[in-house]
């Protein structure tokens, strides 16, 4: 949460519900510059793929907050999705993906202590370090960025399995039937 000390907590938002997002009342967009959903689950966000994908690229969205008004409100968070598992939520693939960047954390602290993390912790939680980092983030060139050909120059493993996880069952079956037809010597 160091990055979203950073904006304050007026806008930034993290949880593990998708409903607090995207079900009937959901308000978990509105004036968020980062939204975080946590611990995300693919069974939680298989039918919300017309959503995801909206709130990603769609510059307003309607807020149904309870015993108000539905209203329009700008859309100005990114969205970051948080998770161990391997499928958390789909791709799309009948029409191309332009929307995920996917990334794999390094396993390199896993062994590290609870002492270490505390320390850790405890740093992020320091009002220098948070100067800090608001300072290295405003100093970086974003403007140079061809941010299409970086996501296309990292489209990694990762990325490439989870897209494996969101084909069709019905595409899977006519692939199989294909390979066996094919080791069969079949033409």
């Amino acid at each position: 949460d160091a990055i979203g000390r950073v904006v304050d907590n007026t806008h930034y938002y993290t949880t593990t519900k998708a409903e607090d997002l995207y079900g009937k009342h959901a308000i978990g967009f509105v004036h968020k510059l980062i939204v975080v959903l946590n611990e995300c689950e693919h069974k939680n966000t298989f039918a919300l793929e017309s959503a995801l994908k909206a709130s990603i690229t769609d510059t307003e969205l309607t807020v149904n907050a309870k015993n108000q008004q539905p209203r329009r409100v700008q859309n100005l968070a990114m969205l970051v999705v948080t998770t161990n598992k391997s499928d958390p939520l789909p791709i799309d693939t009948r029409t191309g993906d332009r929307r995920y960047n996917v990334s794999k954390a390094t396993d390199a602290y896993l062994s590290k202590s609870t002492a270490f993390w505390a320390k850790l912790n405890k740093l992020f939680r320091q009002q220098e370090f948070i100067s800090s980092l608001y300072c290295y983030l405003n100093s970086l060139d974003v403007d140079s960025i061809d941010w299409k050909e970086k996501r296309r120059r990292f489209l990694g493993e990762s990325y490439k399995a989870m897209v494996q996880h969101s084909i069709p069952t019905e595409v899977l079956y006519f692939m199989h039937l294909l390979r066996l037809k094919e080791s069969n010597g079949v033409g």
